[in-house]
């Protein structure tokens, strides 16, 4: 079975056509099947199928949010296709549905207590920027903190968000974003959402990159008793650039010559 939903976004008030397509297993068309449709645990209604194997619903929302719907047997516990439908606020078009967000920047370390600035864009399923969306930003993680803004965001012009975030603790936290439709409410419908990484350094730590990588170079590799080697750590963060300033340990197994791989 196939199910397709015409139009895919439509706001509160409009209707978007389900068609479900029943088939055999070598593709001909079922006629006269009982073919159920709904969302979630919901079954909005039944309907039948034609001689082309079709049977038609019209979904009509009466709250906005993306909507996962599906068909099957009206005997199936199981549906057997599905589709999803963007819902906007009453009076919202196509075009100011957000498709997808992402952050301006990757995020750089903050020191805990110290506000950080976090930008997000936001744009439509044709990648041109959504103005007047609102965008709401949270945190989870080690680090806690606070949002300058209660609420949610609207976007500029451009498409583009911005709220403040204090961290009152150390640690990692993952700040994310959620986009609605203008009008709309991202607490309860959010239509695009992403998240991305921050660190929270202690007072006083360098605001260089955080450290993700650490690779030992012992030279020379093979020593007696009576000689030395030299280990050095190369510490990165991401994308290859030197962390400068963070503390750390190197630790050696020592093992005998014959304790050793020859090859």
């Amino acid at each position: 079975m196939e199910l397709t939903a015409t139009p895919a976004t439509i706001a509160v008030g409009g209707t978007s056509a389900l068609v479900a397509t029943f088939t055999d297993g070598d593709g001909n068309p079922i006629s006269g099947a009982a073919v159920k449709f709904g969302y979630g645990n919901t079954t909005l209604g039944s309907e039948r199928t034609d001689a082309g194997g079709t049977a038609r619903y019209t979904f009509a929302p009466t709250a906005e949010g993306p909507v996962s719907l599906w068909a099957g047997p009206k005997g199936s516990q199981t549906p057997s296709a599905s589709a999803s439908v963007a819902v906007l606020p009453a009076g919202a078009t196509a075009g100011e549905a957000p498709a997808a967000l992402w952050f301006s920047q990757a995020p750089i370390p903050a020191t805990a207590g110290q506000a950080q600035t976090v930008t997000v864009h936001v744009v439509n399923a044709q990648g041109r920027p959504v103005a007047g969306a609102p965008v709401l930003f949270s945190s989870t993680g080690s680090s806690s903190g606070t949002w300058s803004e209660s609420g949610s965001v609207t976007t500029n012009a451009d498409g583009t968000a911005t709220d403040t975030f204090t961290g009152s603790g150390t640690g990692s936290a993952w700040v994310s974003a959620a986009a609605d439709a203008p009008g709309g409410d991202p607490a309860h419908a959010a239509l695009a959402r992403g998240s991305a990484h921050l660190w929270m350094l202690p007072a006083g730590a360098p605001r260089g990159p955080v450290p993700t990588s650490v690779r030992v170079v012992v030279t020379p590799e093979i020593v007696t008793s009576a000689q030395q080697a030299t280990a050095t750590a190369v510490v990165t963060g991401p994308e290859g650039l030197p962390a400068t300033g963070f503390a750390g340990a190197i630790r050696a197994a020592l093992g005998r010559r014959n304790d050793l791989d020859d090859r």
